[in-house]
């Protein structure tokens, strides 16, 4: 288990907020075309709030679409954007 969260950091992910009246139709395409989808709470009752992998979110766009749902960005996690945030930042790092 702490193997797969490691390497889900190194990867990087993000918490996404889904909301709709179709959130269950989302998720259920999201598992047809095979974007993982982990951690699912729900917020109330029309918003879930989950983790995805970068290439997943990047692939949801028609996704949303066809679900008539909104996709709202939480957080971003992940030593991808640690890196990007810390890249200009030399001194401060060593």
């Amino acid at each position: 288990m702490f193997l797969i969260r490691l390497w889900q950091y190194l990867k990087g992910y993000v918490i996404i907020i889904v909301s709709g009246h179709s959130v269950e139709k989302f998720m259920n395409i999201c598992t047809k075309r095979q974007i993982l989808l982990w951690d699912m709470e729900r917020v109330n009752p029309t918003a879930v709030r989950m983790k995805m992998s970068i290439r997943g979110f990047r692939s949801i766009r028609p996704v949303t679409r066809k679900a008539r749902v909104r996709v709202h960005i939480e957080e971003k996690k992940g030593l991808v954007y640690l890196w990007c945030r810390y890249r200009k930042r030399r001194g401060f790092l060593v």
